[in-house]
């Protein structure tokens, strides 16, 4: 994809510049690999949005011939992309992505050193990107036993279930995270629909006595476009957090069958399943100690993996 990123570089073309609620500019960076992998991997493209790791007909219309949508994700399997990151996480780290150096603000990234000789071993780490680009004189974090790391973190969701004030502060948390957020969402879904009523009621207007207003009708049609095409996803985002309460009960039972689903897991699925649960796992080389922050969904994925698990 180097190529690519290489001559919408040369050509000056940037992702989408926006302005969020609160009046902050987000957007219209240069691409990079990552960037442009997103887009090219993106359903909505060819009229289709993506809900819970599954692909639903959307409202909108593609843009994108689904031939060549299709040729684009077969070039990207060919290449290795095709699996995510899960797949390509070829040594187990289980915490790669969420572990993060407290001392630089950066992200910890899964190492590893291959002993010599005869009988050759292999042990991993964790080391601070931020000690990798400017030298470990820069950053207190040193190289973390990824093993160990591993292990204290995923014990530390084991004590949920033990501690009922732990599990209850979890639950609380999650709670008011997730109506923070379904609040937000019914609020943005609320001003798209004023917004794209607005948009109607003008197109209508212009379109019966159009004048020298040709312009204005299209970029109504792009608005109203780019609205309808937001929709569905704020749509599933609201319905996906009004089904995320969770009775202490529930959450209880989940967390005690944890070592049974943990025990079935195979490295990669655990990685996966930590990732459902955590958003941040962070290090703080001065005390020697971590912080886990669990994702407000977090309990939720963790009863869904317990009950197909019991299936």
């Amino acid at each position: 994809m180097l190529p690519v990123v290489h001559e919408l570089a040369r050509k000056g073309w940037c992702n989408k510049k926006r302005t969020t609620k609160k009046g902050k500019l987000i957007g219209n960076k240069p691409f990079d690999k990552c960037m442009l992998y997103n887009h090219l991997i993106n359903p909505v493209y060819i009229g289709k949005i993506t809900h819970k790791d599954e692909i639903y007909e959307g409202e909108h219309e593609g843009i994108i011939d689904p031939e060549v949508f299709e040729r684009v994700q077969e070039l990207l399997r060919a290449n290795g992309r095709g699996g995510g990151a899960e797949a390509r996480n070829t040594y187990g780290a289980l915490l790669r992505g969420i572990l993060r150096c407290k001392a630089c603000d950066r992200s910890m990234t899964h190492t590893f050193t291959t002993t010599r000789g005869q009988h050759k071993t292999q042990y991993r780490y964790y080391r601070c990107i931020g000690a990798i680009k400017s030298g470990s004189c820069t950053c207190p974090s040193g190289s973390l036993p990824a093993a160990e790391i591993e292990r204290v973190v995923v014990d530390e969701i084991r004590a949920i279930a033990k501690d009922k004030a732990l599990l209850k502060q979890v639950l609380d948390e999650s709670q008011i995270k997730i109506e923070h957020e379904l609040k937000a969402m019914q609020t943005e879904r609320g001003d798209l629909n004023k917004e794209l009523n607005r948009h109607h009621r003008e197109l209508k207007r212009l379109v019966t006595d159009p004048g020298d207003s040709t312009d204005r009708i299209a970029e109504l049609h792009d608005r109203i476009a780019e609205g309808e095409r937001c929709l569905p996803g704020i749509n599933a985002r609201i319905a996906e957090l009004e089904q995320e309460a969770i009775s202490p009960s529930e959450a209880c039972a989940a967390f005690e069958s944890f070592d049974t689903l943990w025990g079935n897991l195979i490295p990669r699925e655990q990685a996966r399943l930590l990732q459902l649960l955590i958003s941040s796992v962070e290090y703080d080389a001065e005390h020697e100690s971590i912080s886990v922050t669990f994702r407000p969904t977090s309990i939720r994925a963790l009863v869904g993996k317990s009950t197909k698990e019991a299936a």
